[in-house]
């Protein structure tokens, strides 16, 4: 298997532009936002050699499972209506302040994520136009969505729940280092991966099939901006774990032909934890 070199995260200056982003977030009640991915991809990175599958953390960091225990907390993610999240009316109960983002189709979806988003205003362009809802929680905030088969929902930032869940004891059952994960490694089925707050930044890339990742990994990206082009042509989705209030979190709904890429700089654990929602 070929290696990957990730890029490395600065924990310092990421943690400070992510703090500045995320007040900066909290503060617009106009409807309007910005991505906090801008705060891992403006920053100059380095190469470094993917850590090892077998390499075991160093940090002894206990992670919050509560949020994944409920059955109904939708995190942040993509979610292809139909595959990833069940057709239909849900409400959605804000937990941590999020943006939720609705796309009428796939092909509209992948428009946006093709799209040129490297700052914050390439994002909110990108989004307003292809996104055909867009709705921001704050607080206590409620809303519905009326999700049909074939659309995709686009959660960014914080979390939410879905409704009357029920509270289960969950287990890691691995963690995830900086490295590539093919379907002989992770079972099919549907997931979290939780990061430490303690974390600088972790991204997840999704790929639909091996072909996919491949075609990415024949770009060989040396630079930030090559990275985004390249995940931009060939990736599913991406997601960036990153809060300093609690730990954050990501759904994975792992089939027989996904492409998982898992980077970070830091040893805080990031773990892998199977799930039974109640949206899937």
């Amino acid at each position: 298997m070929k290696k990957h070199f990730r890029k490395a995260l600065p924990s310092i200056s990421t943690v400070i532009l992510a703090v500045i982003i995320a007040l900066s977030f909290a503060s617009c009640g106009n409807g309007k936002t910005g991505d906090s991915s801008s705060a891992v991809k403006s920053e100059s990175t380095t190469q470094s050699k993917a850590t090892s599958k077998s390499e075991s953390k160093q940090e002894d960091v206990k992670l919050d499972l509560t949020p994944v225990e409920d059955n109904s907390v939708l995190p942040q993610g993509t979610y292809f209506v139909g595959k990833d999240i069940k057709a239909g009316s849900y409400t959605l109960k804000c937990v941590e302040d999020l943006a939720a983002y609705t796309f009428k189709t796939e092909k509209d979806y992948m428009k946006y994520f093709i799209t040129k988003r490297f700052t914050n205003g390439e994002e909110a362009t990108a989004l307003k136009k292809h996104a055909y809802t867009k709705k921001y929680l704050y607080g206590d905030d409620k809303t519905r969505l009326h999700l049909k088969e074939g659309e995709v929902l686009l959660i960014k930032y914080g979390y939410a729940t879905i409704g009357n869940g029920t509270k289960n004891t969950v287990s890691p059952i691995m963690d995830l280092n900086s490295e590539v994960y093919y379907p002989s490694d992770i079972p099919q089925g549907t997931y979290m991966i939780l990061a430490s707050k303690k974390s600088s930044g972790v991204v997840i890339t999704t790929f639909k099939d091996e072909d996919a990742y491949t075609a990415y990994e024949a770009e060989d990206p040396t630079t930030v901006g090559e990275d985004d082009r390249a995940k931009e042509k060939h990736a599913l989705s991406e997601q960036y774990l990153y809060n300093y209030k609690f730990d954050s979190f990501t759904f994975l709904n792992m089939d027989s032909s996904k492409v998982v890429l898992v980077e970070y700089y830091d040893k805080n654990p990031v773990k892998l934890i199977p799930v039974s929602p109640l949206w899937k």
